[in-house]
């Protein structure tokens, strides 16, 4: 384990197993058991996965700040669904007492797209239901990282969902060359500095897509970032499908995530 991965008591729990969403593998919860799903009361009533998360606590789960707040957050239309291998199916319901989001985050200025969810109901843990660790506040997560993305999203841009828990492994990218790739893309926002961008150089997509927003980046055990709720899959194209992924960094956001989760 490297110096920087110092995990905090309050978040320690089990190990997962550090393991390919688009072009990812099948998996199952029991190898990321601190994964859960957040799902969406539809209009015409039926319950639906759209994000991911990560548990962080017996009441706590940590994803993105849109996912949480969507447009107007209402407990009574967003769920956590925990210890499932497949999308809307199986496992333990939580319903949500109330949100936190970070206070930085605008939605239409990209930056801290973070937050957490109190549930009602605790979760019991068990062999698919585990707490995550998160790196100390600062953190400097190394280039060429190895880690894995892991949710429930589109296999492919414009694809179906994937209807079991799929896992990618990928490397982190050092953040100027990450800039460098998306600055000419005339229709993506500026970088943020809490982003931290993982992918493979001039190889297929591998990477998130729609659906696997809110969900952890995972070194081991720590989740070193939360699927970010801009989707580079926007910009595949047949000719041009190495866009890094977006993360956002979570070692930034520890001290607020431990002031409000407690």
């Amino acid at each position: 384990m490297l110096a920087w991965a110092l995990t905090l008591a309050l978040f320690a729990g089990a190990s997962a197993k550090s393991f390919r969403i688009v072009g990812g593998e099948v998996t199952t919860i029991e190898n990321f058991p601190s994964t859960v799903q957040i799902e969406f009361n539809t209009q015409s009533g039926v319950w639906d996965q759209n994000c991911g998360g990560v548990i962080l606590t017996s009441r706590y789960v940590l994803s993105s700040a849109f996912c949480l707040r969507q447009m107007t957050y209402d407990s009574r239309t967003t769920r956590i669904r925990a210890g499932a291998t497949y999308r809307n199916v199986g496992g333990t319901i939580h319903y949500i007492d109330y949100v936190v989001i970070h206070p930085t985050y605008i939605i239409t200025s990209y930056h801290g797209d973070i937050g957490l969810a109190k549930t009602i109901n605790p979760f019991v843990f068990s062999p698919a239901v585990q707490r995550t660790a998160i790196p100390t506040q600062g953190s400097v997560i190394p280039d060429n990282l190895p880690v894995t993305q892991v949710g429930w999203g589109r296999i492919e841009y414009g694809g179906a969902f994937s209807e079991a828990l799929r896992y990618v492994n990928v490397l982190t990218m050092n953040y100027e060359l990450c800039s460098e790739i998306y600055r000419p893309n005339m229709n993506f926002p500026p970088m943020s500095i809490d982003w931290l961008c993982t992918g493979l150089l001039d190889v297929d997509f591998k990477g998130s897509c729609h659906g696997d927003f809110g969900g952890p980046l995972y070194y081991g055990n720590l989740t070193i970032g939360i699927i970010y709720s801009l989707s580079e899959c926007d910009f595949e194209t047949e000719n041009n499908s190495t866009y890094p992924s977006l993360n956002t960094n979570v070692a930034h956001h520890t001290q607020w995530i431990i002031d409000n989760a407690v």
